[in-house]
């Protein structure tokens, strides 16, 4: 083998936030065979209720 199977992932962005406020950041990570089943629950599992569940 000559390749690295470990799987990683990265993740940026820029947040302007006032006093007393926060920033949720959230990553999933799974196995699908096929994206379109991910795609059509989308609006379902990008919700911090179905995260935190």
């Amino acid at each position: 083998m000559t390749t690295n199977k470990v799987s990683c992932g990265f993740s940026g962005y820029t947040a302007r936030l006032a006093a007393g406020t926060a920033v949720n950041h959230c990553t999933i990570i799974g196995h699908v065979n096929d994206i379109h089943s991910i795609n059509e629950r989308i609006t379902e599992i990008a919700t911090m209720p179905y995260i935190e569940r």
